[in-house]
């Protein structure tokens, strides 16, 4: 059978133009289209055409640059530099323009206002094609590790150990600095010098600790320092595992499931942000939404209310009811659910028939207690519903009526109907950002730096499905 060999020294005929480099409809076309409408004030590009001295790259391109290749997965500067000098789609898109790493990374650093202004437009563009509605927000968040190393994260905790631990050594280096000298009376200079030199070392280390101990208490929420990126948290994953890292945060859509509003936050869990995240993303929007859809990590009465007195239908489950999600999980026939409460007289009538009345007030909330504690001592399940020696207690929370409304919305038909489309419009577009463009973790140190990432990101999946979304309804030439 014959072969077919290679030849390089064959003669080709390139393109005369670089528009011909790329087909009609690459997706690249698409991104350039994009950034054409904009003008440079709508974008937040500021940049005087008369400065002096070496001409800078167009803005514009440098950003549609960087956001096409972060579409792609891209996201190292000396990739992308790469890329404008090999790839032909990123040669096309930047008219030939072949900025270095440095220019590539100086840029990103130095307009995340810019990209949130992109991100904004280009979700007003989505919504006057159909393609965002804005009556359904769905939320979530994820951790990212930053870069930076758990080794170099402290806790008060990990440093006063190492505090003792540095303690012990110098006192054990002086001590057989002693025996030393006993021993070679006359002829211990190298070993003092070398002595003084290690104690030095441990005494400089126990400054350097005693300084992020003084980091930890001036902030009263901070509980760690990573001495790598000052501004990351030691978080925990649902691995089980600790990490340094951030929390991405996101709002998709309800009807295409594009990303609306996206942020980075250091704090460990989601439940002081469903508030912030719901308002951002109406912010961008420019409308009130109908629904706002979270998991049980968002429960957290104070963070629904607000919500929920801007006339919000809010679906989130409670833990109770996260819980119970769970094919393995047993219900606790004793737990406060089970309870039947009567309005009327205020009492709660317990799963035996017994009475618990409202006896005073606990950390704000209404404490409702069987009269007789030897009735609880009597009854048969007795050690199963409580153990406590004055019998069984309920708290009722001063908003217990609010958390009734939002766990029978849940619990309703249609609510368990839209709470299920979270798994492909949100948690679907944080497996595409993670799986398949890698974005397990932070290149980029400090809250600004890893809000810069997550904005690129969000920037190049919106417009990459929007490309896809027009291709496949035939209507792309029309609305690019």
């Amino acid at each position: 059978m014959a072969f077919r060999n290679g030849n390089r020294r064959e003669g080709l005929i390139l393109p005369q133009y670089i528009d011909d480099y790329v087909g009609e409809k690459d997706s690249v076309r698409f991104f350039d289209e994009m950034f054409k409408k904009y003008s440079d004030e709508e974008l937040g590009l500021e940049y005087d055409e008369n400065q002096v001295g070496n001409p800078r790259y167009n803005p514009v391109a440098m950003l549609k640059l960087i956001a096409f290749a972060y579409s792609n997965g891209v996201r190292s500067s000396r990739k992308i530099e790469k890329a404008v000098n090999r790839d032909l789609s990123y040669i096309w898109l930047t008219g030939g323009l072949k900025p270095d790493h440095k220019t590539i990374s100086k840029f990103r650093k130095e307009n995340e206002e810019a990209l949130h202004k992109t991100l904004r437009l280009v979700i007003q563009h989505c919504i006057r094609f159909d393609l965002v509605v804005g009556n359904k927000l769905f939320v979530d968040g994820t951790k990212l590790k930053a870069d930076a190393s758990l080794y170099n994260s402290w806790t008060k905790e990990k440093i006063k150990k190492h505090l003792k631990k540095i303690d012990k050594n110098i006192k054990k280096l002086l001590d057989d600095h002693e025996y030393n000298d006993m021993k070679e009376e006359g002829e211990n200079s190298y070993v003092e010098t070398e002595v003084k030199e290690k104690v030095e070392q441990l005494k400089k280390f126990k400054r350097k600790l005693n300084h992020i101990e003084k980091e930890i208490e001036s902030e009263e929420d901070k509980k760690n320092h990573n001495t790598t990126d000052t501004e990351c948290r030691t978080m925990r994953t649902k691995k089980g595992t600790n990490i340094p890292g951030y929390n991405g945060q996101i709002i998709t859509d309800g009807e295409h499931g594009f990303i609306v509003s996206a942020e980075v936050v250091n704090e460990n869990n989601d439940t002081n942000q469903f508030s912030t995240q719901i308002n951002n993303g109406i912010d961008n929007i420019g409308k009130k939404c109908k629904t706002a859809v979270a998991d049980a990590g968002y429960y957290k009465i104070k963070e629904l209310k607000e919500v929920l007195k801007d006339g919000i239908d809010v679906i989130v489950p409670n833990r109770e009811q996260a819980r119970n999600e769970n094919e393995n999980y047993e219900e606790n026939p004793f737990s406060k659910g089970n309870f039947e409460y009567n309005k009327e007289k205020d009492i709660y009538i317990c799963p035996a028939g017994e009475t618990l009345e409202h006896k005073h007030k606990h950390k704000g909330n209404r404490l409702y207690r069987i009269e007789d504690k030897s009735i609880c001592h009597s009854c048969k399940h007795y050690g199963d519903c409580t153990k406590a020696k004055n019998g069984r207690s309920i708290s009722r929370n001063k908003d217990e009526q609010l958390i009734t409304r939002v766990a029978e919305r849940y619990e309703s038909d249609e609510g368990q109907a839209i709470y299920s489309q979270r798994k492909h419009k949100v948690e679907g577009v944080f497996g595409h950002l993670k799986h398949n463009l890698g974005y397990r973790n932070i290149s980029l140190r400090g809250l600004d730096g890893a809000n810069i990432e997550l904005l690129l990101f969000s920037i190049g999946y919106n417009i990459k499905r929007m490309f896809n979304i027009l291709e496949e309804k035939k209507v792309l030439k029309a609305n690019s």
